[in-house]
Formats: structure tokens, C-alpha cells, sequence
């Protein structure tokens, strides 16, 4: 399974939250960043408790706001592309580890296929991190991983006091 922060899930999903039939908006958060050579990245996760683990760490160290939204794909969506593993050295080691890339993005037909293929998958979600779980897993995260770069993690510490939740001292 993957995990995949995207823009916004009313690209995916109805105001009910069932997917889209048609998404032509999807395409847009499959679309490989400029400056990343036409590789889409992508976390290797196994289940969706550890999707929600993995998005509510990287909200922790990239990010300043909440809800953010990530997609989880089943491995079968991604057929006939190839995802490999991209260990970037310059990530934290939970991201290092987890971090793939996939080719062929760049292709808008090969962008509509794998929304397609999403969509119509029994196991695609779209999974938002939301102020209740990421309170709630924000402790997990913070006593599992030490390496949240110090900007971002001073960003959340008032926040997370709030709640009582400490970071750990390293």
C-alpha cells in the first residue's frame, strides 16, 4: 500500500465521501513536482493504521496546518508502473525508509489510468489528518521518532502542550 499527500480530496470524493466516478481533478496530485525529475514520491506503508502514522509524522515535520489530506493506494493501481524504492538520504530514517518514487507520471494518460484504477479499487481511501487523529497519534509519532526537524516540531509544541502532549528530549 501507498501513501501520497495530495491538494485536496474533492478531487477524489463526493460531498458524501464515496469516490468519483470521474475525477479529472485527480490527475493534478498525481503530477510529479517540477523540480522532482518526473518521479512521483510515494511511502511504502502496510496497513491503513500505519498510513495514518506515517501522514500524522509528516504533518509533524512539514507541515504547520490542519486537516491535511493523503491517499492510501493498494499496490495493484499502480500495474503496469513500477514503483522503486528512493531511500533520499537528506529525509528523516521514517521517511528514508519508506520513500519510493514512480515514472510516467508526467503522462496525463498514465495519470488518468492510475486515478481510474484508484477509484474503482474496494481498498482506495483517502485519509484525512484532522485535529482528533492527529492528537491522538501525535504522542505516538513524537515518542517513536526523534529525528522531526526542530522548525516545524517548535511549530506544533505549543499546540501539542495544549493538549498535554511533550515532545521528547533529545
Amino acid at each position: 500500500m501507498w501513501l501520497l499527500r495530495l491538494g485536496k480530496r474533492s478531487n477524489w470524493l463526493t460531498e458524501k465521501l464515496e469516490p468519483l466516478i470521474d475525477a479529472p481533478l485527480a490527475e493534478g496530485d498525481l503530477t510529479p513536482d517540477e523540480d522532482d525529475n518526473g518521479v512521483l514520491s510515494l511511502y511504502a506503508v502496510s496497513s491503513i493504521n500505519e498510513g495514518r502514522f506515517v501522514g500524522v509524522a509528516f504533518v509533524l515535520t512539514y507541515l504547520t496546518s490542519l486537516p491535511q489530506d493523503f491517499l492510501l493506494l493498494p499496490d495493484e493501481c499502480f500495474e503496469p508502473l513500477k514503483p522503486y524504492a528512493d531511500p533520499i538520504e537528506s529525509l528523516p530514517a521514517m521517511f528514508k525508509s519508506r520513500h519510493w518514487g514512480v515514472r510516467g507520471l508526467e503522462d496525463l494518460s498514465n495519470r488518468t489510468a492510475l486515478s481510474g484504477r484508484a477509484l474503482k479499487h474496494p481498498d482506495f481511501r483517502v485519509e484525512r489528518i484532522g485535529p482528533t487523529l492527529f492528537f491522538e497519534l501525535a504522542r505516538q509519532v513524537w515518542e517513536q521518532e526523534h529525528d522531526i526537524p526542530p522548525l516545524t516540531k517548535e511549530k506544533w509544541v505549543e499546540k501539542l502542550k495544549s493538549r498535554g502532549i511533550r515532545a521528547p528530549e533529545k
